[in-house]
């Protein structure tokens, strides 16, 4: 899968994580769409890992640096995403399963962010005839990334906290996969778009 393609799956990954967020949240089986949802976020991370290596690898070597380590937190986050989504639709305490799901999607979220940073140097770097446009596109989607899982790591905790309290923790749950994935779903499109135009 190339960038263009692997960048198109994230988003459509993102949008339907906000589509099951959305739902979620408007009463239809929260668990069932909880479960669902980290599920999707899961295999989102997996192609959102694949996706920054491949990038980072090319543009690192390129301009001379040493790659990150954003695809082994992606994907370790993807993996346990997928088993605790899993686990969560079987029943097995989804009130903390889905909490831990979304304090390990903000990890990752939080240590890939050094990897956007360092593609953000290296378009900078390397790619002299549209150095603005690509870096401050990296470097936006960094900062998003720093926020989002700053943000799913408050509200894993706090469901963690709430676990005597289904609905609540429901609720959070369901908020968290709503901004990941509409998060996901506009750093997958402009990825798609900018970096395939840049062959990053």
């Amino acid at each position: 899968m190339n960038s263009s393609g692997s960048g198109f799956f994230v988003g459509a990954l993102g949008a339907g994580a906000l589509a099951v967020g959305i739902i979620g949240l408007a009463g239809l089986a929260p668990w069932i769409l909880a479960g669902i949802g980290i599920i999707v976020l899961g295999l989102l991370f997996l192609a959102s890992g694949t996706q920054s290596a491949r990038a980072s690898a090319q543009a690192l070597t390129e301009a001379g640096m040493t790659g990150g380590f954003s695809f082994n937190s992606q994907s370790a986050a993807g993996t346990a995403g997928i088993v605790l989504g899993i686990l969560t639709l079987l029943g097995v305490a989804p009130a903390i399963l889905t909490g831990a799901a979304i304090i390990a999607f903000g990890a990752a979220f939080i240590l890939a962010a050094g990897g956007e940073a360092r593609r953000a140097q290296a378009a900078f770097e390397h790619k002299e005839s549209t150095p603005g446009v690509a870096s401050q596109y990296l470097a936006d989607a960094a900062s998003g990334m720093l926020l989002i899982g700053a943000a799913d790591l408050v509200l894993g905790i706090i469901a963690i906290s709430k676990f005597g309290d289904p609905s609540v923790v429901a609720s959070l749950v369901l908020v968290a996969i709503l901004s990941t994935g509409a998060v996901s779903f506009l750093a997958g499109s402009g990825s798609e778009k900018l970096l395939g135009n840049l062959g990053l």
